[in-house]
């Protein structure tokens, strides 16, 4: 796909995720996967404004408060961008890559149903020339699929896409809120637009033909009916109605993101012409992941 837009007619999806490093005593460990699905002709100005708006800083474990906050309104307020979706996995008992694919099959059937074609994912490589790991998302995204549906991969750098950047940031967010049952964390994310902000869970992935094994050697166990609605879910659903009730309209949380940002470029100005430390001197101190922690995961082994 070219800088300039998308493939052909279809919406572009730009996929990141995020998931639990650390296991903290008492809370649930969770993977998550985020989709921003966007017009194809309109990925240059969305770009363009997410930089513009949020002053140009779009990792999550970078960005502070009023940063996330003008992003997730930016998606919002943006005709461009026609949804951003979030699966969730709960970790516990799960490998890395278990959860991984559970939540990269259901966002794959879900984005199918936007006719979405084309996934852009970050580059999982880690600049080491192995393809393993991409091809691990490949095999899944085709095992996914709905039958004569194309849906494919591209992995980029998340560092050169901003819309990458942006999924990571609301993926990060969704699994905060969720770890803490926050739904204040959330109240940004999902808005007022049930139809736009979205949050569901990932069931267990297992391939068609796998599926098909199974029904025809053995009934299937009780409570397991296609679209039975889980302990998690109810739980989301919970969490994204408590939300949404306290989410401001998108209008309202633009405005808000816009002064918070002139508030802080005008605080930065005033503290460095005093000699204070810079943004990028702040940005390294204690409480801020350094960036080779938060891409150990790359080898399967922890997540953002």
């Amino acid at each position: 796909m070219s800088r300039k837009g998308g493939r052909g007619s279809h919406p572009v999806a730009f996929v990141d995720e995020s998931a639990t490093v650390q296991n903290i005593e008492g809370r649930p460990k969770y993977y998550t996967m985020t989709a921003v699905v966007v017009n194809p002709r309109d990925v240059e100005r969305v770009r363009e404004r997410l930089r513009m708006e949020t002053g140009g800083n779009l990792h999550a474990n970078d960005t502070r408060p009023h940063e996330r906050a003008a992003l997730t309104a930016v998606l919002a307020d943006e005709p461009g961008v026609r949804s951003v979706v979030t699966v969730r996995s709960g970790f516990e008992g799960k490998q890395y890559e278990d959860a991984r694919r559970d939540c990269l099959a259901e966002l794959t059937r879900r984005l199918s149903r936007q006719d979405v074609r084309l996934m852009m994912m970050d580059d999982r490589s880690g600049g080491s020339g192995s393809d393993k790991l991409n091809r691990l998302d490949r095999e899944t995204v085709a095992a996914a699929r709905p039958e004569r549906r194309q849906v494919e991969i591209q992995h980029v750098r998340d560092d050169a896409e901003p819309l990458v950047q942006a999924a990571d940031v609301v993926g990060w967010q969704v699994r905060r809120g969720m770890e803490r049952d926050d739904p204040s964390q959330l109240a940004s994310v999902v808005g007022r637009q049930p139809g736009k902000m979205q949050i569901h869970e990932a069931p267990r992935f297992q391939p068609q033909d796998q599926r098909q094994r199974q029904a025809t050697s053995q009934p299937a166990a009780p409570g397991t009916a296609p679209g039975r609605r889980t302990a998690l879910q109810a739980r989301i659903d919970r969490l994204v109605r408590d939300a949404r009730a306290m989410a401001p309209t998108s209008e309202q949380a633009l405005a808000d993101a816009r002064k918070s940002l002139r508030d802080a470029q005008r605080n930065a100005k005033a503290s460095a012409g005093k000699g204070g430390k810079s943004r990028a001197g702040r940005k390294s101190a204690k409480g801020r992941e350094p960036k080779h922690d938060r891409n150990r995961d790359r080898g399967g082994r922890g997540g953002r």
